[in-house]
């Protein structure tokens, strides 16, 4: 009894024509639903993937040559630089057993930065060695 009147509250607080119609769609929809944040600005984030996969990488380096400061991609793929200075910074994106990229951020004082970078697999070759006495 307790729950059917906690119901009947909560259902009477919103405008009348919106609780009983299930059918109706969200008011706001979400383009991307899988990278939703908020970026400050003066910041930047970064995503990194694997290109053939698609999954989110690991411990990806995302280094400002310039600045020389990095941060590395969390557990989601996610790293993140704040408080950056305003201007062009050249930046190096790189992970063991990936090939490197470069990208060059324009870093606004009213804005942030999100940037997906999707890294290749780096090709291993492997030699024989051969020892003779």
């Amino acid at each position: 009894m307790g729950l059917a009147l906690l119901l009947g509250i909560a259902c009477r607080s919103v405008p009348r024509d919106e609780c009983g119609d299930p059918a109706r769609p969200p008011m706001a929809s979400v383009v991307n639903p899988r990278l939703v944040t908020n970026v400050e600005p003066r910041s930047f984030l970064g995503v990194a993937l694997d290109s053939a996969s698609r999954n989110r990488l690991i411990d990806v380096s995302f280094y400002l040559e310039d600045l020389r400061i990095y941060a590395n991609s969390d557990s989601l793929g996610v790293a993140r630089l704040r408080e950056l200075p305003v201007g062009r910074h050249p930046m190096v994106i790189r992970r063991l057993g990936y090939e490197q990229r470069r990208d060059t951020i324009e870093v606004s004082p009213v804005s942030g930065i999100v940037g997906v970078y999707e890294l290749p697999r780096r090709r291993v070759e492997l030699c024989e060695t051969v020892i003779t006495s």
